[in-house]
């Protein structure tokens, strides 16, 4: 014999049927109507004849909405945006510099190049000279991150990042090959190491010597007086008046501060032919 649910009218969106039979667990769109569900779900059998046919179509009590699929970027789109990310840090200003420092050979023009770099805004002191091309480079306009001070020399090929604030005092000698960096990367996880950038300022203090292919790292301070030894990586900060060499660099003599004479030669030493010019 049929079980019959009887239905009385409600405002509910969805009444349940039954819990015995194949349609245990779902629910129907309210209908005022009397259900004929059968016990056995291999069993055939007519409805009431008051409820409508379409009652027995059974309607899950929750649907997981369609996923909606990202519209994909056009060609064009795509196109422009590499071209804007591959101008990203382009300036003019700094293009023309840069290129009175390269069409002058090495050793030449240095002050030519210290008033070119001078005159599209780079923070140069007075008597400084470049004796070579300078890369000055950074993620932002490197013109505001870099500084270098008064009657200092600069020669060829030093390349400095600009990412975050680069400051250079007065009488400082920077050899060939230089290279200063602000910026780095996080360590991620082991898919992809080199995480997000993160930039570190680089200061170097009043009167330091430079030796040639030394690299300075982000967030270092070169003291008032340092020498850095040819070849070394800077890694942590440098004391006052300290030699350091070596990778990663180590002190390895400290220095009278007091000889003036001593420093005098040294300076004339790293300027070579400019001393009398620059003071």
């Amino acid at each position: 014999m049929p079980e019959q649910t009887h239905l009385a009218p409600t405002r509910n969106p969805v009444v349940p049927v039954t819990q015995r039979g194949p349609y245990a667990g779902l629910t129907f769109p309210r209908q005022d109507a009397v259900v004929t569900v059968l016990d056995e779900p291999g069993c055939a059998g007519p409805a009431s004849p008051i409820a409508p046919a379409s009652i027995l179509e059974p309607v899950p009590v929750s649907q997981p909405a369609p996923a909606v699929r990202a519209r994909p970027r056009s060609f064009g789109r795509r196109v422009l945006r590499a071209l804007a990310e591959e101008v990203a840090q382009f300036r003019c200003s700094l293009l023309i510099g840069a290129w009175v420092g390269r069409v002058l050979p090495s050793g030449t023009g240095a002050r030519t190049r210290a008033a070119a770099l001078r005159s599209v805004g780079v923070e140069i002191g007075r008597g400084t000279v470049i004796a070579g091309a300078l890369d000055l480079v950074g993620h932002t306009d490197p013109r505001r991150n870099f500084s270098i001070g008064e009657h200092g020399f600069v020669n060829a090929g030093c390349h400095v990042d600009a990412s975050a604030r680069v400051t250079i005092g007065d009488h400082v000698a920077i050899a060939r090959d230089v290279l200063i960096i602000t910026h780095t990367h996080a360590v991620g996880s082991a898919g992809r190491r080199a995480a997000e950038l993160v930039s570190s300022p680089v200061h170097v203090g009043n009167g330091c010597w430079i030796g040639a292919r030394v690299t300075v790292l982000p967030g270092v301070t070169i003291g008032d007086g340092a020498v850095v030894a040819a070849g070394a990586v800077v890694v942590d900060d440098v004391p006052p008046d300290a030699v350091v060499a070596g990778v990663p660099s180590r002190v390895v003599r400290r220095l009278d501060r007091g000889d003036g004479t001593c420093r005098r030669e040294g300076a004339r030493g790293a300027f070579g032919l400019f001393d009398d010019a620059i003071g």
